[in-house]
C-alpha cells in the first residue's frame, strides 16, 4: 500500500499579497487638528495647526516626522508604503478649528480627541471662500487589486460646516447639511491603477473644513471566491492505491 499527496501550491502565489503594503481588512484613520488621537483605536495626527499649508500648497505626511514617517492602521501596525498627502486650494492657509459642540463621528470617530477639531479654511477676518474651494487629501501606494470604503467628515452641529466629499465620478456625500449627519461613506472605491485614491472636500458654504477620515482596503468580490478555491486545493488529498 502507498500513500499519495498531494499539495497545492497556488496559496503562496495567492497570499504573498500579505507582503504588500496594504492588506485587505486593514484601515487607516486621519485625524485633523492639534489635539492627539487618545482613544483606543489609532489614528494618524495631521496637525493642520503647527503644519499650516499655504493656498497651492502641499504638505505630505511624512513629511511632518509622526509615527517616524509611516502610517500606522487602526490597530497600530505601520503600513509600510502607503502616504497620504494633502493640498490647499482654498485661497487661504489651513488653520485648526477646536469647538466644543463636535459630536461623535461614524464608525471609528468615536473619541473627542478625534472628532473635536478639524483642518479648517474659511472666512473670518474677511478671509471669503470663493466657489469651488476645496481640499485634496490623496492616498498613495496603495494596492490596485483592491476596494476602499471611505468614512469621512465632521460634525458641528452646525450647517455653516457642511461640505461635499467626492472621489471622482465614484461617488460623493455631503456632511453637516443638516446639522446632525456630519459624517458620510463612499464603499467600493478603486484606484487610479497607480495606487492612489484622490479624495475631494469642497465647500458648501462658508468653510472648507475636514475632522476626520477611514480608509478600509476590502478584497474584490470575486477574491473570496478564489480564497476558497485555494484553501481547497491545500487540503491534503490522501489516496490509497495498489501498488
Amino acid at each position: 500500500m502507498k500513500k499519495l499527496i498531494t499539495l497545492s501550491l497556488l496559496p503562496l502565489a495567492l497570499f504573498s499579497a500579505a507582503d504588500a503594503a496594504i492588506v485587505a481588512n486593514q484601515t487607516i484613520g486621519i485625524d485633523f487638528g492639534t489635539a492627539a488621537p487618545a482613544g483606543a483605536t489609532t489614528f494618524n495626527q495631521f496637525d493642520a495647526h503647527n503644519n499650516v499649508i499655504a493656498d497651492a500648497g502641499t504638505l505630505a505626511f511624512s513629511a511632518l516626522g509622526i509615527n517616524s514617517g509611516a502610517l500606522k492602521d487602526t490597530a497600530n501596525a505601520d503600513v509600510t508604503g502607503v502616504g497620504f498627502v494633502v493640498t490647499n486650494n482654498t485661497g487661504w492657509a489651513t488653520g485648526n478649528a477646536n469647538v466644543t459642540t463636535g459630536a461623535e463621528g461614524a464608525g471609528l470617530m468615536t473619541d473627542s480627541s478625534v472628532y473635536s477639531d478639524t483642518i479648517i479654511s474659511n472666512n473670518a477676518s474677511g478671509h471669503v471662500i470663493a466657489a469651488g474651494a476645496h481640499f485634496l487629501f490623496t492616498f498613495t501606494g496603495l494596492d490596485d487589486s483592491l476596494t476602499y470604503d471611505l468614512t469621512g467628515g465632521f460634525d458641528n452641529n452646525n450647517n455653516n460646516f457642511d461640505a461635499t466629499w467626492s472621489v471622482g465620478a465614484q461617488g460623493s456625500f455631503t456632511t453637516d447639511l443638516t446639522a446632525s449627519v456630519g459624517y458620510g461613506t463612499i464603499t467600493g472605491l478603486t484606484t487610479d491603477g497607480f495606487g492612489n485614491i484622490e479624495i475631494k472636500v469642497q465647500e458648501n458654504s462658508l468653510h472648507v473644513v475636514a475632522g476626520a477620515l477611514t480608509l478600509t482596503a476590502v478584497p474584490e468580490p470575486s477574491s473570496y471566491a478564489l480564497i476558497a478555491g485555494a484553501f481547497a486545493l491545500t487540503s491534503i488529498m490522501v489516496r490509497r492505491r495498489r501498488s
